[in-house]
């Protein structure tokens, strides 16, 4: 019954006005995307430059086990750094849902009253 009365006031409408809000709430979309890809790149970036940090300080005389201590502090820090990226990317994939749902709802809200 709703998707029925929804086809007849789609009709009724113009289509620049649904090309109008098409290109308005992709807009909103992109922007707020940008905002969160931007913020999770710079994080990516830091990311990067530890692991690669720590790519550089487990060199092969830390097998000795003389080193077992720093070994195992390495290990440590790169496992920490490691979990705290994966929080960063479902943070940043929740983010990106959240933006979106909250861009759209109040369209999909006003389409089903």
């Amino acid at each position: 019954m709703a998707s029925e009365r929804l086809i007849e006031i789609c009709q009724q409408v113009p289509r620049s006005v649904f090309f109008y809000l098409q290109f308005k709430y992709e807009s909103l979309t992109l922007n707020s995307m940008d905002q969160v890809i931007d913020s999770f790149q710079s994080k990516q970036g830091q990311d990067k430059g530890t692991k690669e940090e720590h790519m550089r300080l487990f060199r092969p005389n830390l097998e000795n086990p003389a080193n077992k201590q720093q070994t195992a502090e390495l290990d440590e820090q790169e496992r920490a750094r490691s979990a705290q990226f994966k929080e960063v990317s479902i943070q940043w994939l929740f983010l990106i849902l959240l933006d979106n749902y909250q861009i759209t709802d109040p369209f999909l809200l006003i389409l089903s009253s």
